[in-house]
């Protein structure tokens, strides 16, 4: 569950938000790139506290947490405790949360593979799978600029 995310995305998500309020998935070593003014720790558990302001989210993907974190995610930003969020996740196009989540919001698909971070600093290419930055309330306008040069970017109409 520990798969980092590089600094080259994270910042262009920095950009598209503005600033980043919360990592609730995160831990210090993450939070070097991140920079996030509030983290929630595995041992703190982010699912059990309450999110708001603008949210950077790389979910652990663990059988059911994935699920949990997106659930948890729509659910602050359905309730306005949190205005703007994006979220990175593996292209899952069968499961219910990527069909809930591409029928509202934009969705950026990764052209080739994103080389996540280890802890300790190890690059790991090669990985399996395909993934999808999704964009909760901001501007399609910056997240064009910030991302269009990462992949194909996606909206329901």
């Amino acid at each position: 569950d520990s798969w980092m995310t590089p600094v080259e995305y994270v910042e262009k998500a920095r950009r598209v938000l503005g600033q980043i309020d919360l990592d609730p998935a995160s831990s210090a070593e993450a939070n070097a790139v991140v920079q996030a003014a509030r983290i929630f720790t595995k041992e703190e558990d982010g699912l059990s506290k309450l999110w708001k302001g603008t949210v950077w989210l790389n979910p652990p993907y663990s059988r059911g947490m994935v699920d949990a974190f997106v659930e948890t995610l729509c659910k602050a930003h359905l309730e306005r405790r949190v205005p703007r969020a994006v979220l990175l996740v593996n292209v899952a196009t069968d499961t219910g949360w990527f069909q809930d989540l591409m029928g509202k919001y934009p969705v950026c698909f990764v052209r080739g593979r994103i080389g996540f971070v280890l802890p300790g600093g190890e690059r790991v290419d090669g990985n399996r799978y395909a993934q999808a930055f999704f964009f909760l309330g901001c501007s399609r306008e910056v997240v064009s600029r910030e991302f269009g040069s990462v992949g194909s970017i996606m909206e329901r109409t």
